[in-house]
């Protein structure tokens, strides 16, 4: 299967446990592997044939500006549960979502797979 990336995809959002982390965004930082067809694409040169990445994106930065989620577990299988809503053409989803200010001196994340 064929796959688009986009990677280091920054956006802010509502995550977290603890009572501060839910009244205020924080960044999080994604990096997707979309399963699709590419060829459709490739033959056309035509972006109607594409998954549109610059879509998908603005879509999740929307996403993540209205979510509220307690664990990034959560966040996470939201995020693909949204991809695939959305975006038909996205077969599997590979994420690995990162929380930069979770802790002190290191970057916390989750990475899901998911398949249609």
């Amino acid at each position: 299967m064929d796959a688009i990336t986009i990677e280091n995809f920054r956006a802010d959002t509502t995550v977290g446990v603890h009572d501060w982390e839910q009244q205020q965004h924080q960044p999080v930082v994604i990096n997707l592997t979309l399963g699709c067809d590419c060829a459709p694409a490739a033959d056309s040169d035509d972006i109607s044939d594409a998954l549109d990445y610059f879509a998908l994106s603005e879509h999740l930065k929307k996403y993540l500006t209205d979510s509220r989620c307690a664990l990034i577990e959560t966040l996470a299988q939201n995020l693909i549960n949204e991809i695939f809503q959305h975006f038909p053409g996205v077969q599997t989803v590979d994420i690995h979502l990162q929380k930069p200010e979770a802790i002190d001196n290191a970057t916390v994340g989750v990475h899901l797979t998911r398949n249609r």
